[in-house]
């Protein structure tokens, strides 16, 4: 999603493309869809609100554990953001409790 916009691109990137990449080796389908591949920006709406169909859709024996791999590795910038800021202020203030 960020070279899309010409952003630069980090480790996150590889993290997000592992992520489909098991999704699709999984479920024999892309976890992101578009109506068409000339609908660039459709796709990368879809992807940035970051909803997809659940793998145990395709394949009800996933493990749980792996659902979960396969939700933080597919997590939109935007949310990856907010929830690691959410996870270093619950570190902070159960650092101040001890």
């Amino acid at each position: 999603p960020e070279q899309f916009l010409g952003r630069d691109i980090d480790p996150r990137t590889d993290i997000f493309a592992l992520g489909a990449l098991l999704y699709n080796m999984t479920t024999d389908a892309l976890p992101y869809h578009g109506s068409d591949m000339q609908d660039v920006e459709e796709l990368y709406d879809v992807t940035r609100r970051g909803v997809y169909r659940d793998p145990r859709d395709y394949q009800p024996l996933l493990s749980p554990g792996f659902c979960e791999l396969l939700r933080d590795c597919l997590i939109p910038l935007v949310q990856w953001q907010a929830r690691c800021c959410h996870v270093r202020g619950r570190h902070r203030s159960n650092h101040r409790d001890i």
